[in-house]
């Protein structure tokens, strides 16, 4: 009994030890007492985000000991910390020391505007101008310090300073400081070129309705020697809004009728187009070849085949720059027409000419429809670089697999990852406290330097796991495309909401995938010159209509942009699309320019084979949008090994 009680005394006491160890690890790590500091960092984070300061303070200076990494963090962090504890001098202490030390700091701005907040909270901003002054001077986009420094340039009697700052931002956007500073200018204060400056700038921003009344307002004010101006901008904002008579009408008071023209045929006035057309051609406009080519078009599609092709060898003969355009469109007439042979014959000449794919498979289709075996035009096309005709191609030449099939000229190592050439550390420390977005902002401040093709792969990888796919696509532009793995390029970005969304409402997730891509580069806050928002590019009024039936409880633009919400809104609406049209080409066509016009379209056509159908899209806005959708669903297919894609034709 004593040697069982004994054994366990001993028991126990090693079950105390071994608590008492774990115990210790425990409160060390708790207390931060880690090697690199980095427990420090993220607890000095948290209790700063909870606005507990005293100790985010001693968190972040112990940190800014063992964390050489991210220093510059740790001060702006202990800088923002003393400000919001009323500690000033030492948060402008740490302000100093920051820029001081870190000269390339991607802080460095955010640092210099605490560094005027604390100078503004003190009352010490009339002792320390030029602090502010040479802010703005750096940074001229920032109208909320620019703003400050008019006013204190007010207060200091220095009027005319004053005044010219805040003609700078009210002349430079339409937010809220635009609009403060408006009420700081006189009437007089504001001539005529700044109208027509201000509405350049809105015109930029894509303000098109407020463009328009600067405009008109410039119209208003303008004593004739600059009316040919603003109504030629005048017209140009009234195009972007698809308003194009009224648009045909302001070029027309600008007197470019070549403009006029353009406006016209968007509005479908194909009688006054044509009278313009006759105008320019009488004063020998070379401009007039493009707009005969518009001609040319609407006669073959409403039947008049020989008017339109005579109309396309005028345009060949007498304008040699549309002389390219003129020979496609006397071929695609053939074709369309079913006089293959003609076609065939017109296609080879124009490839062997202009070398495009383009002209290269309409070749093989051509061929094909007389009988005739094409599979080596396709073999052809399929060495070429990748683009939407040799993708069709390899749809269409699917089963020739052991020639090389869908892998032949592709990246097949979509998870090939290349080395990190640029140290991690700072990065990943930022990434583990979550400050994605500081992450992403050092990444792109990497990428700016570098022209290393692995290290801008690299960095692309990292900013994708930070969300920032816009931003990683953008840096992947400068790379050819061969050098990149696919699963950098196709990203399956929000996927878990993308697949969710597709088998809730019955779609593949690599057309809901191909369609953000296209639409937005996966820029959850983009916004179209039309007014589309989000992620799928939604319009407001598209979005409250789909609301009602797939419940994202949308009450306002801002939820719009909701990931989730927009990602359901697009799925639902591209599955009612899918479900009309019955194939991706057409519904991604109907998704760029509505149902409405696709039907139309449709119906107009009588076409044999879905791709005659993209080919023959009126506008080329949207016959390019669907190109682009059908070529990036061909990347992301190859995801999904086993599926068929020629069903999406």
């Amino acid at each position: 009994m004593l040697k069982r009680a004994v054994f366990g005394y001993d028991s126990f006491m090693r079950k105390i030890i071994l608590l008492s160890v774990v115990l210790l690890a425990v409160f060390s790590a708790a207390a931060g007492e880690d090697s690199d500091g980095r427990s420090f960092f993220i607890n000095g984070k948290t209790a700063f985000d909870a606005g507990r300061y005293t100790a985010a303070v001693e968190n972040f200076s112990e940190a800014y000991k063992r964390l050489p990494a991210v220093r510059d963090y740790i001060l702006f962090f202990l800088a923002r910390a003393h400000s919001e504890s009323g500690n000033i001098s030492e948060s402008n202490t740490k302000i100093k020391e920051l820029l001081k030390d870190y000269p390339l700091s991607t802080l460095r701005k955010k640092a210099r505007r605490l560094e005027i907040k604390n100078l503004s909270a003190s009352g010490e901003m009339s002792e320390n101008p030029a602090i502010l002054e040479s802010y703005v001077r750096d940074h001229p986009e920032d109208n909320e310090l620019k703003l400050l420094l008019a006013r204190h340039l007010k207060d200091q009697g220095e009027a005319e300073k004053a005044k010219a700052l805040f003609k700078k931002i009210y002349l430079s956007s339409e937010g809220i400081f635009s609009q403060i500073s408006s009420g700081e200018l006189e009437a007089s204060d504001i001539t005529l070129q700044d109208i027509i400056e201000k509405a350049a700038n809105l015109a930029n921003a894509l303000e098109f309705k407020k463009a328009e009344s600067a405009l008109r307002e410039a119209l208003a004010k303008d004593n004739g020697e600059r009316r040919l101006e603003i109504y030629k901008k005048l017209g140009h904002v009234l195009f972007r809004q698809r308003r194009y008579k009224e648009s045909a009408d302001a070029y027309e008071k600008a007197g470019d009728n070549y403009l006029k023209a353009k406006a016209l045929y968007r509005a479908g006035d194909k009688t006054a187009f044509e009278a313009v057309i006759k105008k320019l051609s009488s004063a020998e406009d070379q401009r007039t070849g493009s707009l005969l080519l518009l001609a040319a078009l609407d006669k073959r599609r409403n039947g008049g085949i020989d008017e339109a092709l005579n109309l396309y060898k005028t345009i060949k003969e007498k304008y040699p720059s549309e002389s390219e355009n003129a020979q496609w469109g006397i071929a695609w007439i053939y074709y369309r027409a079913g006089a293959y042979q003609k076609a065939f014959d017109v296609f080879t000449g124009l490839y062997e000419t202009y070398g495009s794919s383009k002209y290269l498979y309409w070749k093989a289709q051509a061929l094909e429809r007389t009988g005739g075996d094409a599979g080596y035009i396709y073999r052809q096309l399929m060495l070429k670089p990748q683009d939407f005709y040799t993708v069709l191609a390899r749809i269409k030449r699917r089963k020739e697999t052991a020639e090389g099939g869908w892998g032949s000229g592709v990246n097949s190592n979509p998870q090939a990852l290349p080395p990190k050439p640029y140290s991690s550390e700072r990065i990943d420390i930022l990434l583990e406290a979550g400050m994605i977005k500081d992450a992403a902002a050092e990444l792109s401040a990497i990428a700016q330097k570098t022209m290393n093709p692995d290290e801008l792969i690299s960095v692309s990888l990292k900013l994708q796991e930070c969300g920032e796919y816009r931003t990683a696509l953008t840096l992947l532009s400068r790379l050819p495309s061969k050098e990149i793995a696919r699963n950098i390029l196709y990203p399956l970005a929000y996927w878990n909401i993308v697949r969710d969304a597709s088998e809730k409402y019955g779609v593949d997730p690599f057309v809901v995938l191909s369609i953000i891509r296209e639409e937005s580069r996966f820029d959850t806050q983009a916004r179209s010159r039309a007014g589309a928002l989000g992620l799928m590019q939604l319009m407001p009024q598209t979005a409250y209509a789909l609301d009602k039936k797939v419940n994202m409880n949308i009450t306002s633009q801002e939820h719009i942009f909701d990931i989730k919400a927009n990602i359901n809104l697009g799925t639902y609406y591209m599955a009612s699309l899918l479900k009309e049209f019955g194939s991706l080409p057409a519904a991604a066509a109907a998704y760029n320019a509505g149902e409405d016009l696709v039907r139309k379209w449709q119906r107009a056509g009588s076409y044999k084979s879905v791709d005659e159908f993209i080919e023959d899209l009126p506008y080329d806005e949207t016959k390019n949008y669907t190109k682009r959708v059908i070529t990036t669903y061909f990347e992301y297919y190859k995801y999904a090994e086993g599926k068929d894609i020629a069903k999406i034709f």
